[in-house]
């Protein structure tokens, strides 16, 4: 597969770095899981046949009256589905040497509607949670968890699991890992038991000899999550803030 010259292609057309590596991820997913090789497949003119493989969407779930969330198809949930048939269509489009621009709807990030109470709008927060992932996942080396500098996991965005998908799933220097769970406004309960349950999938397949951390990112943290926190000590709670300034826009500046 063309990966360095697919995911230029990607980012040419103004997707997100993390967005388009998570393309690339689940295209490399595909072909592990097929036992293919995408070029030889595009040469054979059988993408297409593929695609048609990967296709199973919310709307055949509901026509099934079945619910969506328990669909499988071949072992794997019909969101990752999507998600791999997306990802191949791209691949081919990138093959057909396609120079329209993509309008791609990034519905598949899963996002969660949260409440923000009105002392936090009158802060700025990100809009949507896949904001938040894409920032955090873009600046990665940047941000310090535990005084270490971390790198992105196997792509690392929207990592699928048996447990659900991890937000981000990163990596320092010694090879430990760290998974975040994002929360663009408040922090609900629930989210520590979703983060332990991604970091004990984490521990049990590929980390079984490192360290796992986790990560909580939030506009506000909820005075419970510092309760539980403290019979959890390998998890760190994070808030963040959004800067944003306007001034005078001067001749010969960029």
């Amino acid at each position: 597969m063309q990966e360095n010259a697919f995911k230029e292609w990607l980012l040419n057309r103004g997707l997100a770095p993390s967005y388009s590596g998570s393309r690339l991820s689940f295209c490399r997913r595909v072909a592990r899981a097929e036992q293919i090789d995408l070029d030889q497949e595009f040469d054979r003119d059988q993408l297409e046949k593929l695609i048609s493989h990967l296709t199973y969407t919310r709307g055949d779930a509901v026509q099934e009256k079945a619910n969506p969330t328990k669909i499988k198809i071949n072992g794997l949930p019909f969101t990752v589905l999507d998600r791999c048939r997306r990802s191949v269509d791209l691949y081919k489009r990138f093959r057909l040497g396609e120079t329209k621009e993509i309008i791609e709807n990034i519905e598949d990030a899963e996002t969660e509607v949260e409440d923000i109470s009105p002392a936090e709008n009158s802060e700025i927060a990100f809009g949507m949670e896949s904001q938040l992932r894409d920032f955090i996942a873009q600046n990665i080396q940047t941000i310090l968890i535990n005084g270490k500098k971390l790198s992105l996991y196997d792509g690392g965005v929207e990592y699928y699991t048996d447990a659900g998908f991890i937000d981000i799933l990163a990596v320092d220097a010694q090879g430990n890992f760290f998974v975040f769970e994002l929360k663009r406004g408040r922090t609900p309960d629930y989210v520590i038991g979703q983060l332990v349950r991604y970091m004990g999938w984490v521990k049990q397949s590929v980390g079984k000899d490192k360290e796992v951390h986790g990560v909580i990112v939030a506009k506000t943290i909820k005075e419970n999550l510092h309760y539980a926190k403290a019979v959890v000590p390998n998890i760190s709670l994070l808030k963040y803030e959004v800067k944003f300034d306007l001034k005078d826009a001067v001749r010969g500046e960029d």
